[in-house]
């Protein structure tokens, strides 16, 4: 990790003579359990936080340790060795207070960072209402829907250096945005729902309208149908009694009954015309109905 450094903290044990006293190789091991900790302006890569808990508890047992204890060789190596202590545990609160500084600054403009994707994916049925004219696309919800997907990565990815507070306002940003696009989904899914309610309802009252209005043609074709099977029988009937005249016109020889078959004969003919008239007309009638219905 490249960082442009104003100091770096590095452990200087003094050895006073061959055999230090304990406290004083306890403020050594103190110097070394002192985390590397960047203090330059600028960081470059992420900024660690690391676990001072057992710096702290070096300091307690150290200075636990000068209580009471008088196996200095002299009083100024006793003082010499205090003012060393007070030197590391000051230099290493002031590591910490900048790590804690820095770790600070760095989860805050990750948690700014993220909290700003999430404010473009806010949807609001407000909006739709007051904006009437130019309401939410189902696209742009979309896109909204990537770009919180896009923040609740840069989350996941970065949680381990964020403060709890700034991933907690984060998780809660993303939540509040995500019900607004469910809101808009299911406001969505309830629309489309009624249009298709409604479309049913219209395709229904449309289907019934024409039911009744086909049953008119359909009765009329019905009836002139059973009409037409009333006019074959009649013709037939006619046909029937045509040739039956016309045999027995061809076998009289009597003026008189050639007279009467004739007329006869004239009148069964032109009873035939008239139902033959009737057939075409009520046939017509029938195609016309038809038509209606096909149409």
């Amino acid at each position: 990790m490249l960082c442009l450094e104003k100091e770096v903290w590095k452990p200087t044990g003094i050895i006073m003579g061959l055999f230090p006293h304990r406290i004083e190789v306890m403020i050594d091991q103190l110097e070394q359990a002192i985390p590397y900790v960047s203090t330059g302006v600028f960081h470059f890569g992420k900024v660690e936080r690391h676990d001072w808990r057992p710096v702290w508890d070096l300091c307690k047992r150290i200075q636990s340790e000068f209580r009471g204890c008088k196996d200095f060789p002299s009083t100024e190596a006793h003082q010499a060795a205090w003012q060393r202590f007070q030197e590391v545990r000051s230099r290493a609160s002031e590591l910490a207070d900048q790590e804690k500084e820095a770790v600070r600054d760095q989860s805050k403009q990750l948690r700014d960072d993220i909290l700003y994707i999430v404010k473009g994916c806010r949807y609001s049925p407000l909006d739709d209402v007051l904006f009437f004219f130019d309401p939410t696309t189902v696209d742009e919800m979309k896109a909204m829907g990537r770009r919180l997907n896009e923040a609740g990565q840069k989350l996941s990815e970065n949680k381990q250096w964020m403060l709890a507070e700034h991933k907690s306002q984060c998780f809660e940003a993303i939540q509040e945005a995500r019900e607004g696009q469910d809101m808009f989904w299911e406001r969505r899914k309830q629309l489309s729902a009624e249009r298709r309610q409604a479309h049913e309802h219209r395709r229904a009252e449309n289907e019934r309208k024409r039911e009744a209005w086909e049953e008119r043609p359909r009765a009329n074709i019905q009836r002139n149908r059973a009409q037409l099977s009333k006019a074959a029988g009649a013709r037939a009937r006619t046909l029937d009694r045509i040739r039956e005249i016309e045999d027995k016109l061809s076998e009289t020889t009597s003026e008189k009954w050639q007279g009467i078959y004739s007329e006869w004969l004239s009148d069964a003919q032109a009873k035939l015309s008239d139902i033959d008239e009737s057939i075409d007309r009520i046939e017509g009638w029938v195609r016309e109905d038809e038509d209606r219905l096909n149409n």
